[in-house]
This record gives C-alpha cells, sequence and structure tokens, in this order.
C-alpha cells in the first residue's frame, strides 16, 4: 500500500512538474507578446516633406532628395517613417524605398539633377525636369501628426506648406530647397532664405 501510496504521489508530482512548465513557457510568451505591442506602441513616427529626385552622375541616375535619405536614415534607426513627396511615373515607391509608405502627388515628371563636378571637386548643378509642388492633399489622416516632420525641399516645392500645416511633435528643415535660385537654363545658385517666418 505504501509503494502504492508513494507511486501516487511521485505520478502526481510530475503532473504538477509538468504543468508548472508549461504554465512558466505560456507566462514567458505572454511577457514576449506584451513587450513586442509596448515596442509596437512606442514606435517613433517621422513624416518626411520633398520631392525625390533623379540625380544624374557619371555612374548613372541614383534616386536621391533629402525625404529619401531622411526617411531610409530613421528606418535604420528603427523609427517608422513615411514621405509626401510629388514625382512622375517613373518613381515607384513600393520598388524603390520598400516598407516606407509614399504619398505621392502624381506629376508629369521627376525632378531631375544633373550634377557635374570640376577639377576642385566643385559641384555644379542643373536642373533638368521639376516636379508639381507638394500638397496636402495626397496624405494619409493617419501621417497628420507625426512625432517629427522633416522638411526636405529641393527646388522650393514646399511653397504653402510649412511646419504648422501639420501637427508634429518637433520639426526639423534642410535649408537647401529654400536657398537655391535655379535660372531659365536650370542653374543653380545660391540665394537668401526669402520666407523662413513663413516656411517654419
Amino acid at each position: 500500500a505504501r509503494n502504492r501510496e508513494r507511486f501516487g504521489m511521485a505520478a502526481r508530482n510530475e503532473v504538477l512538474a509538468v504543468e508548472v512548465e508549461r504554465d512558466r513557457a505560456e507566462l514567458e510568451s505572454l511577457r514576449a507578446e506584451a513587450a513586442a505591442d509596448a515596442a509596437e506602441a512606442n514606435l517613433q513616427r517621422l513624416l518626411a516633406l520633398g520631392h525625390v529626385s533623379r540625380d544624374r552622375r557619371p555612374g548613372g541616375d541614383v534616386l536621391g532628395g533629402s525625404v529619401t535619405f531622411g526617411a531610409l536614415a530613421v528606418r535604420k534607426l528603427g523609427w517608422e517613417a513615411a514621405i509626401l513627396t510629388s514625382a512622375g511615373p517613373d518613381f515607384e515607391p513600393e520598388r524603390e524605398l520598400p516598407g516606407i509608405p509614399a504619398f505621392v502627388r502624381r506629376s508629369s515628371a521627376t525632378t531631375r539633377f544633373v550634377n557635374e563636378y570640376a577639377a576642385d571637386g566643385t559641384r555644379h548643378q542643373v536642373v533638368t525636369a521639376r516636379a508639381e509642388d507638394v500638397g496636402l492633399e495626397a496624405l494619409h489622416l493617419a501621417w497628420r501628426d507625426p512625432d517629427a516632420l522633416l522638411l526636405g525641399p529641393l527646388v522650393g516645392e514646399l511653397a504653402g506648406v510649412g511646419a504648422t500645416a501639420l501637427e508634429a511633435g518637433c520639426v526639423g528643415a534642410i535649408a537647401q530647397g529654400y536657398v537655391r535660385a535655379i535660372d531659365g537654363d536650370g542653374h543653380v545658385s545660391a540665394r537668401e532664405w526669402a520666407r523662413p517666418e513663413r516656411d517654419l
């Protein structure tokens, strides 16, 4: 009888040990899910505004623009990123910027730069095509309150879309598109920032 009793207790202990291990594994799984949900909820979001561009270099055309590089950089830092731009039919965001939502105002052309370098390394730029200005109408409602807003114009395409147009936690601006002058032949030179109080 004692042997049966000992055997019964040992079997019950084994069952309890298995149940404890199962419960422990389930608890760890729930903790991991909760941590993942918390990380997703705290994911920072950056919205970049400005033209994507085609930049002609000696090796061929490459995708350029402050919005391109800004969005790619913050993605590497673990942020969620999206762009609001204007571009021609040759810009294919799903292929060229996979995983980055692109809200695109379709234009007849994508902004294009030809970059030429002098012997001393000085860059001379010529704009050979320009997309239409960027407008807010293409922007999804879910992206109208990003944690951070990057204003990254190339050729003055954010006229009328300033920092206060969206409800961002903080705003940064890359000055190049505000201080470029483009003549009738597309040659780029520097100019004063005409209306910083309007743009920022």
